[in-house]
């Protein structure tokens, strides 16, 4: 489990989650995709291009697309998802920026991972809609440009963590980024002085309690040692009662 904060929290994540969460963003996608083919599915068209002589020959181009009404709307949705996606990944890229394990901190390879797929769609996009009655340049780039994406993806999220494993297989060997090794120590003494102020604290709370409950045993032991007192008292009163009455009748016998 990844972490940002230095006090250790363990939490195990099973595989069988990891694949249920891929699973979920999959099935996500069909049915986006099916409700897609099933409220708008679509047609085929034919488009006539300009007509060109060429060799003592007429030439009408045409190019044949599957066209939906609607497919703005679903592919606005399914970029949506993927947009927050993207901003889930920046936002864990964020808050693991300060991770100290290189094979864990993958800040950096998602920030260029989303600078790459902005750029991508930023130059491919335009090109491929300008391009788009000149369909063989057209696939050639839109093609290119995804294969070249994803590729550059998966090298920066996958490769570095190769290359940690092939180095320290083990993982005994215990290294630090030279940028967050200055911010991790003076981290580490705030969180000694804070600890050893909450242990203070503690210390004082348990004295404090334990005064308190020695204060109420002494109160208890007044109590009965006051009930004791009063009942001695009362008896001398009685016996004092008795010998009164003893030299009042002594005199007539």
């Amino acid at each position: 489990m990844i972490f940002k904060n230095i006090r250790m929290n363990k939490k195990a994540i099973k595989d069988y989650k990891l694949f249920m969460l891929v699973g979920f963003i999959v099935l996500v996608d069909l049915v986006s995709l099916a409700l897609w083919a099933r409220i708008s599915p679509f047609t085929f068209h034919v488009n006539q291009l300009a007509i060109f002589y060429s060799d003592n020959k007429m030439i009408a181009p045409e190019i044949e697309r599957c066209r939906s009404d609607n497919s703005v709307i679903f592919e606005a949705i399914i970029l949506g998802i993927k947009g927050l996606l993207m901003l889930l990944g920046c936002f864990l890229a964020w808050e693991t920026r300060r991770v100290n394990v290189p094979a864990l901190n993958d800040s950096k390879y998602i920030g260029m991972s989303v600078y790459s797929v902005v750029v991508t769609c930023l130059l491919g996009l335009p090109l491929v809609y300008i391009l788009k009655d000149r369909v063989n340049e057209a696939h050639i780039l839109g093609s290119l440009f995804i294969i070249f994406c994803t590729t550059l993806i998966l090298c920066l999220v996958f490769v570095p963590k190769i290359v940690e494993l092939l180095r320290n297989p083990q993982g005994t060997e215990l290294r630090y980024r030279r940028g967050l090794v200055k911010s991790t120590l003076g981290r580490s003494e705030s969180q000694q002085t804070s600890q050893h102020n909450d242990a203070t604290n503690i210390f004082r709370r348990e004295h404090l309690q334990r005064l308190e409950e020695e204060n109420i045993l002494l109160h208890r032991y007044l109590l009965q040692k006051t009930s004791i007192l009063w009942e001695l008292q009362e008896q001398l009163r009685q016996l004092g009662e008795l010998e009164d009455d003893d030299t009042i009748t002594s005199p007539s016998d």
